[in-house]
């Protein structure tokens, strides 16, 4: 089965919005992963999956999506259907962080790419909590592990980006 390319402007205005250049600077952000990788927990390309993986689904992406969900449906918003956007966010958010990880490690462009192409399923199942969100109640996080890196990365002697 032959796929194509959409060139639906929705998705050209979404995939400028995710951009980590604007607005959101998410290149600035590593949710912890500088305390991690300093405090070795973070070594490997297996490594930093599993810990782009927790923050999505059990620390602040799970929450953001589940706001973006939220706040699309109270917006009544339709220039970008909701599935697209916040699967996009997932993506861009996860890309974001292994990005500081191919930096950090260091590991590979090879590295990276194949962390992304791995982190699908993970963002495909936030995307699904997230839609699943009906009521700001229902969101929380439980990823003590990554909250105490980014607690203690803050104070960090020398770091390249932000918690």
């Amino acid at each position: 089965m032959a796929r194509t390319i959409s060139t639906d402007p929705s998705l050209a205005r979404l995939l400028a919005w995710l951009s980590p250049a604007y607005p959101v600077g998410a290149f600035s952000y590593s949710h912890g992963l500088e305390m991690a990788v300093e405090e070795g927990a973070v070594t490997r390309r297996d490594d930093l999956v599993a810990y782009v993986e927790a923050a999505l689904l059990h620390g602040a992406g799970a929450v953001d999506a589940g706001l973006l969900a939220l706040a699309w449906r109270a917006a009544g918003a339709g220039a970008v259907p909701l599935r697209e956007a916040c699967f996009g966010w997932l993506a861009a958010f996860a890309a974001n962080i292994v990005s500081a990880g191919v930096r950090l490690v260091p590991l590979g462009q090879t590295d990276g790419q194949i962390a992304t192409a791995t982190l699908l399923p993970a963002i495909a199942r936030a995307t699904d909590a997230a839609l699943a969100v009906t009521d700001a109640d229902e969101l929380g996080s439980a990823a003590p592990l990554l909250d105490l890196f980014s607690m203690r990365h803050e104070t960090q002697y020398t770091r390249l980006f932000r918690s």
